[in-house]
């Protein structure tokens, strides 16, 4: 096994030595003015080191089949132009939908408070009608989603099973948009 971290002399006017490390994957070096210090923080980066490697050095098998679907997967889509797709952004980006799943209320629940602001903001009586008979609607029929999970598809299927003229599915539309839209700025 190579030794972690490596001093070195070096001609310098205000250093002595130089430590050579490496550590999450980056080629490190830090100078220092005297011998002394240099072994002090070999020593001491040594120890953060093993520890880190202790700590991260145990990879599980599950752990072992993500690390190698995801080598699958970003070969499979820089075929498509994709550059960026790595484990660290597949995380990131799983860790954001949890978190807009955290904070995200069943449909209908949403379909209530998205009605109850149209009132606070004095929205005409037509309006409300509208927003009543459309979006209600909308919202009943997805009660049992949280409003974060509706998508394209949800909505497209929605409209087509409401069979009925092309104005009527666009005002529908339009006011689901509307609905959708107010949940997201939410």
């Amino acid at each position: 096994m190579s030794e972690p971290v490596t001093i070195k002399p070096v001609k310098h006017p205000r250093y002595t030595h130089r430590a050579s490390y490496t550590q999450g994957g980056q080629y490190l070096q830090r100078y220092f003015p005297s011998k002394k210090a240099a072994l002090e923080f070999a020593k001491d980066k040594r120890i953060e080191l093993l520890n880190e490697g202790r700590r991260h050095g145990e990879v599980t098998e599950a752990e072992r089949r993500a690390v190698i679907l995801s080598r699958e997967l970003a070969e499979q889509y820089a075929g498509q132009g994709v550059k960026d797709f790595t484990i660290e952004a597949a995380l990131r980006h799983y860790a954001a939908h949890l978190d807009a799943r955290r904070v995200s209320v069943p449909v209908l629940a949403a379909y209530d408070q998205f009605h109850a602001a149209k009132v606070a903001e004095k929205a005409s009586h037509r309006y409300l009608q509208d927003i009543t008979g459309r979006v209600q609607q909308f919202a009943k029929a997805h009660k049992s989603m949280l409003a974060t999970e509706i998508t394209k598809d949800d909505v497209r299927r929605y409209l087509n099973r409401l069979k009925v003229a092309p104005v009527t599915m666009t005002n529908h539309h339009r006011l689901i948009s509307v609905f959708l839209s107010w949940c997201v700025t939410r």
